[in-house]
């Protein structure tokens, strides 16, 4: 994101563009499961309801900008969400090597990190 100078350069993003053609596939439209490290911020949460994703799987929970839990327990948009099966934080271990590679990342930035249990 910071060295593309586009805010909208996330990882669930560019995958979403890269399988394009495979999403629009009736073959494989409602299909597809993405992995990611953290959980998608509102913009990729909405994305994946366009781009028709079936299930998201992430590492790390994230408190600060997460939004895929909040989505789905609202009641906006809800009977999108409601498509979308998600999987939070299946390993521990991941979560925790998740998590530190983000406090590392926020610290180069200058950011301070906010560190939060995992599980």
């Amino acid at each position: 994101m910071f060295t593309n100078l586009d805010p909208t350069c996330h990882a669930e993003i560019d995958v979403i563009r890269q399988a394009v053609r495979e999403l629009l596939d009736p073959l494989y439209k409602n299909k597809c499961t993405i992995y990611s490290t953290v959980e998608p911020c509102p913009m990729c949460s909405g994305a994946l309801i366009l781009a028709n994703i079936h299930r998201a799987v992430w590492a790390l929970s994230d408190e600060y900008l997460g939004a895929m839990r909040i989505m789905k327990q609202g009641n906006h948009f809800r009977h999108k969400f409601d498509k979308i099966s998600v999987t939070a934080m299946p390993y521990k271990d991941l979560a925790i090597r998740s998590q530190e590679l983000h406090r590392q990342w926020d610290e180069r930035r200058g950011k301070k990190y906010i560190v939060s249990d995992i599980i």
